[in-house]
């Protein structure tokens, strides 16, 4: 019980993060950090949560790039991946961005078409450490 708790908990503050950073300014990077340190020191991972969960929020406003756009989504659901899916602005290149919820090993699959029809099939494509 306390496991769906905590995966629920993960799931709605990912959500969040991910929906507030997909619309900011790249101008307020330093506003988003410290956003991000006032979201870790406000949730009590001595309790209810692992710090690996409280690691992934910080990769995740590591890795933002302003000029790459989620249009895809996430994918918080998948029992062993979370999955997002950026495509580059006023281009039809896409990225899609696989960490390993065990470790937050991050890889990557890009292409420069056809960005839809790889997210969709975002569990068998071919991810590598380098775009």
């Amino acid at each position: 019980m306390l496991q769906i708790a905590k995966d629920e908990l993960v799931k709605y503050w990912l959500e969040k993060i991910f929906n507030f950073f997909s619309v900011l300014n790249p101008s307020t990077e330093t506003k988003q950090d410290n956003i991000i340190t006032e979201l870790k020191l406000k949730a009590d991972l001595t309790e209810t949560q692992p710090v690996a969960d409280a690691a992934v929020l910080s990769k995740l406003n590591d890795l933002i790039n302003p000029e790459w756009i989620n249009n895809y989504g996430m994918d918080i659901d998948d029992s062993t991946n979370y999955y997002f899916g950026y495509n580059k602005t006023g281009s039809t290149e896409w990225r899609i961005k696989k960490m390993l919820k065990a470790d937050l090993t991050i890889t990557w699959s890009s292409g420069t078409s056809a960005g839809s029809t790889a997210w969709t099939n975002r569990t068998t494509q071919t991810y590598s450490e380098e775009l």
